[in-house]
């Protein structure tokens, strides 16, 4: 079963890392998060993502189902995922690889650009009542 790495046309964001046998499934996998029109993918070598360091036993704790806001359940060790090397090469652009649109030719809805550049966030201190 074949994996892709998905991205948007223009901005070349990463929308993920997807498997899939046929292109109709990549195609829902790919809808569940943004819209296929405005994306393209490539097919990635043999590799994945993995942990070089001991993670969390599976299957997780997923937690207190009755209280949505309780954080009892274990935190996810996305952060130290690392890609393979192969998988590394195709994400930062040192192969030959092409990136194929979902839907070649077809025009996209222009988008429009934010009112101001997205940044991080900033506190903004409240004056004292006097």
């Amino acid at each position: 079963m074949p994996a892709y790495l998905v991205r948007t046309i223009d901005e070349h964001d990463i929308v993920g890392f997807f498997v899939a046998d046929e292109m109709d499934d990549l195609l829902i996998a790919v809808d569940e998060c943004t819209d296929p029109d405005d994306c393209e993918y490539v097919e990635l070598p043999v590799g994945g993502i993995l942990w070089p360091t001991p993670a969390i036993a599976v299957p997780l704790d997923a937690g207190s189902v009755e209280d949505e806001n309780a954080d009892d359940g274990q935190k996810l060790p996305w952060a130290r995922a690392e890609l393979s090397e192969a998988w590394w090469n195709v994400v930062y652009g040192f192969t030959d690889d092409e990136w194929t649109e979902f839907f070649p030719g077809k025009p996209r809805k222009p988008k429009s650009k934010p009112s101001r550049p997205m940044g991080p966030g900033r506190v903004v201190p409240y004056r004292r009542r006097t």
